[in-house]
């Protein structure tokens, strides 16, 4: 569903990075530095997960070996990321069986996927409102969504 097959549709120059991945991965899912120095999905609760200095971290596209949101890294791939702020635009995974409609909040699900889910109400960082309405997800797919942190 998403916009423009891009993860990063309105940003800024500066809050791209590179590292490498532990495990297989896609863009648009939330991701963590992990203690070993790579990058995994984030795995802590919602609550805790997005905590750190650094805030909200989400794998994008390959762009430069000219991969898609639909090509996933696999694990011990460099990956590229982006460090989202309030009001930008971006493409963000969300989690087959969601129903999404404008307007909605999503937020980080607390399993540990990376995946993103319909905020339950009370979430209070980092979230993102929806700004497509793909109705209830087959699969898991990318959602055009603004910032509003």
């Amino acid at each position: 569903m998403a916009d423009n097959r891009r993860i990063v549709l309105r940003g800024r120059d500066e809050g791209y990075g590179e590292g490498r991945c532990d495990e297989a991965m896609s863009p648009g899912m939330a991701i963590e530095l992990a203690a070993d120095g790579d990058y995994d999905q984030v795995q802590a609760t919602q609550a805790e997960a997005l905590k750190g200095v650094a805030g909200l971290i989400i794998l994008i596209e390959d762009s430069m070996q000219g991969k898609t949101v639909d090509d996933a890294y696999a694990a011990d791939d460099v990956i590229f990321f982006y460090h989202p702020v309030n009001g930008e635009i971006i493409n963000i995974l969300v989690k087959s069986g969601e129903a999404i409609a404008v307007g909605d909040t999503l937020v980080v699900e607390a399993a540990g996927s990376g995946l993103f889910v319909e905020a339950a109400g009370t979430e209070t960082r980092y979230c993102f409102e929806a700004m497509e309405g793909p109705g209830t997800l087959a699969a898991n797919d990318h959602v055009k969504c603004r910032c509003v942190w």
